[in-house]
């Protein structure tokens, strides 16, 4: 497969009327609801719940080894695992997955020590020990072959797990993946190095505001009432996700350098040209590593080009699962 790398404008083609109006209108009523009702707790469990609702998917559970798995499931087909990033679960993807349930099966789990699989503290979360737990889970759940797509720390336990179990992955897609040296420092790895501080720990609204600036190109208005609920949230989660990061660092922060070429499945790394938490030049490594890779890097998006840029995104993966060599 050839490797190009494109530069995606803000656009919608491809995308039916009807599919602009629902997106619309969906955000516009989630917006209603952060902006005027002072409920944050609440209203997230509707979001919640509503995107599942959209997206078509429902909830599970499974008792893997140690670890209780709740995870988010529907539609028939070829299976997509879509793993979240830190910090996320497996709700974050919202309803990004209704693109794809009517045309395969929609798989979306915690990771172990995120949303409610909980972690047990006397155990490793790095990168090697994430990938057994979730080989572990696809096993319990009857999974054979299947579509991998990650985002950040999702993506490099995705693309760990490809390099590591390579004949059962149809398709690898990476969105923002940590895992790789980038030839320019992103400006949340410099800000640690320089401040002494990690943007993903947060237990102020202030600290949470410069996470949102790290996430987005254009970050998007956050009412005081949300920020102060996932401020409380962060603190009552610091010492976890300190705990996590600090497995995951000591673990190996670049691990998949000396593991792209065992990587055989046909690959798509999506970027925002504006991610500041992990530079953009890591799809350089991805294609020099990869045997059959091809990138999009979206112009003015950031770390999370599902949420800035959904119809796009959509699109390019679409057009990449129908582009496969069946």
């Amino acid at each position: 497969m050839r490797k190009q790398l494109s530069f995606i404008l803000s656009k919608n083609g491809g995308d039916t009327e009807f599919q602009r109006l629902q997106s619309f209108f969906a955000i516009q009523l989630i917006k209603y609801f952060v902006r005027y009702v002072p409920l944050p707790a609440s209203i997230m469990e509707c979001v919640r719940h509503g995107c599942r609702w959209y997206s078509g998917v429902q909830r599970f559970e499974v008792m893997v080894d140690d670890h209780h798995w709740t995870y988010l499931a529907g539609g028939r087909g070829e299976v997509i695992l879509f793993i979240h990033g830190f910090g996320a679960d497996k709700d974050r993807f919202g309803i990004f997955l209704s693109a794809f349930r009517p045309y395969y099966r929609i798989i979306s789990p915690d990771l172990p020590g995120f949303g409610e699989n909980i972690p047990i503290y006397f155990k490793c979360y790095d990168i090697p020990s994430q990938v057994n737990r979730l080989n572990r889970f696809v096993d319990a759940i009857g999974l054979d072959k299947f579509h991998l797509f990650g985002i950040s720390l999702g993506g490099y336990v995705c693309g760990y797990y490809a390099s590591e179990y390579p004949d059962r992955i149809l398709s690898l897609s990476l969105m923002d993946s940590m895992g790789v040296t980038t030839r320019i420092p992103s400006d949340a790895w410099t800000h640690y190095l320089t401040q002494g501080r990690n943007v993903l720990l947060y237990q102020t609204p202030e600290q949470f505001d410069e996470l949102v600036s790290f996430l987005f190109f254009d970050p998007p208005p956050i009412p005081r009432h949300f920020k102060e609920y996932f401020a409380r949230e962060g603190k009552r989660v610091y010492a976890l996700r300190k705990k996590l990061i600090t497995d995951i660092m000591d673990g190996g922060l670049n691990l998949l350098d000396n593991r792209l070429s065992e990587i055989r499945a046909q690959t798509l790394a999506i970027w925002g040209a504006e991610d500041r938490m992990v530079h953009r030049s890591a799809v350089e490594a991805l294609e020099n590593g990869i045997k059959n890779c091809r990138s999009v890097i979206f112009k003015e998006c950031g770390h999370l080009p599902f949420v800035e840029k959904p119809l796009e995104s959509k699109r390019i993966y679409k057009q990449f699962l129908e582009s496969l060599d069946r």
